[in-house]
């Protein structure tokens, strides 16, 4: 409550070390984390990181015809992309050959 808030943030350095340290924590301790070795070939692992949560939107949702590209962020009426710009999961990667 009293430190300057981070850069872009709205809480404190002490604060923001202690999530940071939490969320390293939870993704150190979990066996089923993607990243862990043997999980997922480097292909794989590779057109996972380039999915984005637009993309899982669009191909899940029902008739979703735009989208803005980082879905988090407050919505904003000029940043609405098309969803059939947004890259496709290389899903050919799981078959097995």
């Amino acid at each position: 409550m009293v430190e300057l808030p981070v850069k872009g943030g709205i809480i404190g350095p002490t604060f923001a070390c202690i999530i940071a340290q939490s969320f390293r924590n939870l993704r150190k301790g979990d066996r089923f984390w993607f990243e862990n070795p043997g999980m997922f070939t480097n292909e794989q692992l590779d057109a996972i990181r380039n999915t984005t949560l637009a993309r899982v939107l669009c191909d899940n949702g029902d008739s979703i015809q735009t989208l803005q590209p980082i879905v988090l962020l407050a919505p904003h009426p000029q940043k609405y992309a098309d969803n059939l710009n947004a890259n496709f999961m290389e899903l050919f990667l799981w078959t097995k050959s």
